[in-house]
Order: C-alpha cells, then sequence, then structure tokens
C-alpha cells in the first residue's frame, strides 16, 4: 500500500512538563519515595473514590499485595475468569489457593456473573474480576454477588470507566491500576497502584510492599534519621528497620511518581482522546461499512461508560479469512496488533498441568484466544491515522 504508516498499538505521550518534575527529583537528592509519590496516592485515591492508595511497581505487583493482605485461608477457592492476562490469575497461584475460571461474555469480554454465580461452592472466598481493555464489567449482575465475598477489581486497562456515577477502581476490596509505558497514563514506563477503603488491608499490603515492614504513616520516608523508636525482641530498634511480616520489595521509585503526578493532569484529555478513537472505528466498520457480517461489534452496558484501552476485532464463526491473515496483513501495512493478551489463559504451557478447577467448556474464552485481535487507540493516533486504518481494512475485505 502506498504511503504506509506506522501505527503502534500504543504510545506514551509526554513533555516538556514530565522532564521537568523528573529533573526536579534529581535536582534534590531524594529518589526514593517521598513527597511525590504521597501526593501521586492521594490523587487516585481521590479520583477513584476510596480512601487508600499504596504506590507500586506494576499493576501485576498490586493485584498480588491485595490479594494477599485479604488473609484468605490456605484452602480458599478464588474464582476469576479464564480470558485475559496472566497477572488475574497467578496471584492465586502464587498464594496457594486454588483458581477457579470461568467463561467470558464474549462481546463485552469480561468474566460472566452467571458463570461466576455457578462456579460458587463453601470454599469460595474470593473473586478476582478484570475490566477487560477500557470496557467495564456488567456491575449491575456483578455488585450483589462481590457483596457477599472478599474481591480483588483489577482496572489496569480501565483507569476512568464509570458505572453509573462510581468510578471503575472502588468496587472491590482492593483494586489495581497498572501505570505501564502502554497504559492511559505512565508513571515513566511503569508502576502501578492498590486502593482498597479498608485501613486494615492497606496496613497489610503497605508492610508487604516494604520488605515487611511496620506501618508508620505517610511522611515516614522523609526522614533521613533513626529514631531508635521501637523495641524488637527487647532491643531498641528504629521502626523503619522493624519487620512485622513477610514481604517483599514491589516500591517504585520517586521519579515515576513525579511523571505520574504530571500525566494525571492529562488523564481527562487522553481519555477523551481514546474514547473518540474508538468511536470512530465504531462508526465506520459498524454504522457505515455494516462490517459486523465479519466482525462481533464489542458491546457496552447501560449506565456503564468505558475508557478504552484496544479496539477489537473478534472475528465471527465461518469468515473466510483467518485471524492470522487479518492480523498479518495490517502488520505487513504498518498497523500494529496484538491478540487478546494471553486468550484462554488455561490453555498457556506454564498453566498446563497445574491444579486449576475450570467451570464448563470455556467456549467464550477459546472464542476470543483463537479470533480476537486488538490495535491501538490512544492519543497519539491521528485523524489521518484512522483514516488510513478504515482504507487498509476496507482493502483486506475487499471480496471476501
Amino acid at each position: 500500500m502506498e504511503n504506509k504508516r506506522d501505527i503502534w498499538i500504543s504510545k506514551a505521550i509526554y513533555g516538556r512538563e514530565e522532564k521537568e518534575a523528573v529533573n526536579r527529583v534529581l535536582d534534590s537528592g531524594w529518589l526514593g519515595i517521598g513527597t511525590e509519590s504521597e501526593k501521586f496516592e492521594r490523587s487516585m485515591a481521590d479520583y477513584v473514590g476510596v480512601k487508600h492508595a499504596i504506590f507500586v511497581n506494576s499493576g501485576s505487583s498490586a493485584l498480588l499485595l491485595g490479594l494477599k493482605a485479604l488473609n484468605l485461608s490456605l484452602k480458599a477457592e478464588v474464582i476469576t475468569c479464564a480470558a485475559g492476562f496472566p497477572s488475574t490469575l497467578s496471584p492465586i497461584l502464587h498464594c496457594g489457593f486454588m483458581p477457579v475460571l470461568v467463561d467470558c461474555e464474549l462481546d463485552t469480554y469480561n468474566i460472566d456473573p452467571k458463570e461466576v454465580e455457578k462456579a460458587i461452592t463453601s470454599k469460595t472466598e474470593a473473586i478476582i474480576f478484570a475490566h477487560a481493555a477500557g470496557n467495564s464489567c456488567d456491575m449491575e449482575a456483578l455488585s450483589p454477588i462481590l457483596s457477599k465475598y472478599s474481591s480483588v477489581e483489577d482496572a489496569c486497562d480501565s483507569i476512568g470507566s464509570k458505572y453509573k456515577d462510581r468510578m471503575i477502581g472502588s468496587f472491590g476490596t482492593v483494586s489495581a491500576l497498572s501505570f505501564f509505558a502502554s497504559h492511559h497514563i505512565t508513571a515513566a514506563g511503569g508502576g502501578g497502584m492498590a486502593l482498597t477503603n479498608d485501613e486494615q488491608v492497606m496496613i497489610n499490603m503497605f508492610s508487604m510492599r516494604d520488605w515487611g515492614k511496620k506501618y508508620i504513616k505517610p511522611g515516614y520516608y522523609q526522614r533521613n534519621f533513626s529514631a531508635y523508636d521501637t523495641d524488637v525482641d527487647g532491643v531498641p530498634y528504629d521502626i523503619s528497620y522493624s519487620y512485622d511480616t513477610i514481604g517483599f520489595n514491589m516500591k517504585l521509585i520517586e521519579i515515576g511518581a513525579a511523571f505520574a503526578n504530571e500525566q494525571f493532569k492529562r488523564l481527562p484529555s487522553f481519555i477523551e482522546a481514546r474514547n473518540k478513537n474508538h468511536a470512530y472505528l465504531m462508526k465506520y466498520f459498524f454504522e457505515e461499512k455494516k462490517y459486523d457480517k465479519f466482525f462481533i461489534p464489542p458491546r457496552v452496558y447501560p449506565n456503564h461508560t468505558p475508557s478504552w484501552f484496544f479496539f477489537i476485532f473478534l472475528l465471527r464463526d465461518g469468515v473466510s479469512f483467518t485471524r492470522k491473515e487479518f492480523g498479518m496483513y495490517l502488520e505487513e501495512n504498518g498497523i500494529h496488533t496484538r491478540p487478546f493478551f494471553a486468550g484462554n489463559i488455561a490453555r498457556q504451557s506454564a498453566l498446563k498441568g497445574l491444579p486449576i478447577k475450570r467451570i464448563g467448556s470455556l467456549t467464550n474464552a477459546n472464542k476470543l484466544m483463537e479470533d480476537a485481535l486488538m490495535i491501538g487507540v490512544h492519543p497519539g493516533i491521528t485523524e489521518e491515522d484512522l483514516q488510513y486504518i478504515t482504507v487498509t481494512v476496507d482493502k483486506f475485505l475487499e471480496n471476501k
């Protein structure tokens, strides 16, 4: 194709403000967690509408911390969706619990509340649910179920999504956000946030994030001295080196928080651009061209407002081309693509042979694994890019 473009699946958008913020931290001499991190934690807690936020090195770390902080029993069964990213399933295995995989809805890509209800047993103690690709779960149906169990909400793809007037990320006992380079905003290429309204869960997550360190109220990172203000086994000791649990090192550095604080100011315009780009493709492919004969259009529930992460093409059964043929055509013409994350995670080689319960045949998860393809809608995509995408897809579908 003439005038081939290079349209990335995702792209971090930043400028002078982020660079100046990073330099401010470098000039301060304090590179570990400090005032920038505390500011970002407060901003995200207020934005989502929860009491507590813990800044961590990734959304995946937030999910693991969140599940461990619930203090479930060792015999716990934890329900999650079979289709999605590994970090919704791997924390269950890391914690030694029994994963229970249920199917997704084919056109929302999210966990099916009806399948969740089928999976509940006397051993069920928690539910992990993700809002896939910026499209929120059916919270009207899911919320009554969540009210009976602890839950971890994966909002890593969906910051800014809403159910009615309530932000996605405020429904779980714990929720997770991601600031990886490909996400809505980034903490200089990485970062995540664990959020909760439960003070004890927050304390548990804080401690496990910091090697198991005893919880201290925000501000202690800024002190550059030892106060010998506690006691460890009868020995006067500094509270910063007192450990009351077994933990990890899941902190991010202050540079990332400074970068993210500037990114946060851009978040409304980023979400607006993502949704506008997604709407352009929806209108063209499914209203103007009527390509629903080739693809299953995404569905958004009433009273739910998405914050789109990707645009998903899901091939209908019986079309005359394969996902690979379509995807390779786009790639060869400079439109970069991804499959639907890990697809049906249980089919990945790492999971084969592990003790995992599956509810039903997981037909929809298999369909997404085999026939879904994602392209970007990030704010760096221009109207010319969108036009190029539509023309390229049109050319592929000629005579199909």
